[in-house]
């Protein structure tokens, strides 16, 4: 019973781990996204922060669905199991109306920067009301 018990709960743990960074839509309005691609970098010169850029982090991701209007995304940035950034965009879908496309936004983090992986992002986009 106890080995078995063990097995449930490495397969449970397993699965865990194996989750996608895509964002699945889980209300009406909601978005898919995926984020492809989280990136170090600096965003432009505050003479109030110092003589170099802001730390940031670029986060890609692809949104799905089709969006026709104004929408909005919450990007979340995560390091360790801690929130290091977080950002609301407002954006537009480029001409054409295509049923999915890339963005791409530096949020400024607390701390140094790293080069982080796609699941350090959690990116959720709905349409806007």
């Amino acid at each position: 019973m106890v080995r078995k018990l063990g097995v449930i709960v490495l397969l449970v743990l397993t699965l865990a781990a194996c989750t996608s960074s895509t964002t699945a839509p889980t209300s009406r309005g909601s978005l898919p996204v995926k984020v492809t691609s989280v990136t170090a970098t600096l965003t432009p010169y505050n003479p109030q922060y110092g003589s170099s850029g802001i730390p940031a982090e670029q986060i890609d991701f692809m949104v799905g669905g089709s969006p026709s209007g104004l929408f909005v995304c919450k990007i979340k940035v995560w390091r360790w199991n801690k929130l290091v950034a977080s950002a609301t965009i407002s954006a537009r879908p480029p001409g054409g109306h295509p049923s999915s496309f890339q963005e791409s936004w530096p949020v400024s983090i607390a701390g140094n920067t790293f080069a982080g992986k796609p699941s350090d992002a959690r990116v959720d986009c709905h349409m806007s009301s």
